[in-house]
């Protein structure tokens, strides 16, 4: 059975502005960038360009993690 092994909802890293401006803040601290940062990128200030932030709009570090690994990077 597939129950369950699909992605109900779309994530915003499925989102091409959201990874054109990660890719973005990524290259401009020259690949440096640790999870840690891009999780405080996201939630501080890609989020609110994007209009989405509210009390409960945030991502944790683990989500920061996985959204690197689907941005082609390496983990940390």
């Amino acid at each position: 059975s597939l129950q369950g092994c699909h992605q109900k909802i779309k994530s915003f890293i499925d989102d091409e502005d959201v990874i054109e401006k990660s890719l973005s803040f990524i290259r401009e601290n020259r690949g440096k960038t640790t999870p840690k940062e891009y999780q405080t990128f996201i939630n501080q200030v890609l989020f609110i360009q994007m209009n989405l932030q509210t009390s409960k709009r945030s991502i944790s570090i683990k989500t920061s993690r996985i959204w690197f690994k689907k941005l082609g990077l390496k983990q940390y």
